[in-house]
């Protein structure tokens, strides 16, 4: 390679560094943008916080069950229906829980009318 094919390439790598942060800049302020807008935080109703509570008291019980399938699988084994019943309910127990935190978290806005 001679030294103009050498000085061509860093001058087409520079100008390639210089268009991605030309386009960073673009996108962080896009960014900045969506981030100016406000959405006003409504108070939680008593459904939202029960379903808090709710949430809580499922994971509670998705605990016991696989504690107590670990205490009782070597006289029970994997095949008794009691193992599998436990097994469902961890698993419906959680997904509950799931739900219910989403439902307790989600910011709700007030559909009354006249309220600003």
């Amino acid at each position: 390679m001679n030294e103009s094919q050498e000085t061509l390439i860093k001058q087409e790598a520079l100008d390639t560094q210089e268009a991605l942060i030309k386009q960073d800049a673009l996108v962080e302020q896009d960014s900045l943008v969506e981030q100016d807008t406000f959405v006003k935080k409504t108070k939680k109703s008593i459904f939202q916080k029960s379903a808090l509570y709710f949430a809580a008291g499922s994971i509670i019980l998705a605990i016991a069950s696989v504690i107590y399938l670990v205490l009782n699988i070597d006289t029970l084994g994997w095949e008794n229906p009691i193992s599998a019943s436990l097994l469902a309910s961890t698993f419906f127990f959680l997904f509950v829980s799931l739900v219910l935190v989403v439902i307790g978290t989600t910011n709700i806005p007030s559909f009354k009318v006249g309220e600003d």
